[in-house]
């Protein structure tokens, strides 16, 4: 036992020893700094503050009116969706009612609202598939739609789906 308490005490000693001499050796002497002098140059750089928007900005914004007889040529896209004519921005006033047996798809940023209040869409939905490959018939927001504002409509009869699209304005719907 006495050998046990011998060794550790001579480790500790050593131990000790040496976090001593490294504490020591670890102070900074000031006596031998040195001061340089910088003696770069430094110049001035002139900012400008003439910021040019680098979006595009709508500047005509167009209104479509959207009825049951021209409802084919306003969404004459793939799947019944926008058509090139309608612009990200334009407004899409949906009049009267829309009886038809296809979907329609809004895949563009835009306003669609009723300015007469009496749009009603009814597209007659059947089981399509539940899982979102085929819902049938249906009134659509697409990824494209993100922004859009659609407002004071009534759909009659028919599925709404909104695919991975966020920022919409929902508004008055029934």
């Amino acid at each position: 036992m006495k050998c046990n308490y011998k060794g550790l005490f001579l480790v500790a000693t050593i131990v000790l020893l040496l976090c001593s001499i490294t504490a020591i050796s670890a102070t900074d002497d000031i006596s031998d700094a040195t001061v340089i002098k910088d003696d770069t140059g430094m110049s001035t750089v002139s900012v400008s503050k003439d910021v040019s928007n680098t979006k595009n900005m709508k500047k005509d914004v167009t209104t479509h009116v959207v009825n049951n007889d021209n409802v084919e040529e306003i969404f004459s896209g793939k799947n019944y969706s926008l058509s090139d004519s309608v612009k990200d921005g334009d407004n899409l006033d949906f009049q009267g009612t829309i009886d038809k047996n296809h979907s329609i798809v809004i895949n563009r940023q835009v306003n669609a609202y009723s300015s007469t209040k009496d749009a009603v869409i009814s597209l007659h939905t059947v089981a399509g598939s539940l899982l979102g490959e085929d819902p049938g018939n249906s009134f659509r927001l697409d990824p494209g739609a993100s922004g859009s504002t659609i407002k004071e409509l009534y759909i009659n009869n028919t599925q709404t789906w909104i695919f991975n699209v966020h920022d919409v304005n929902l508004t008055n719907m029934s």
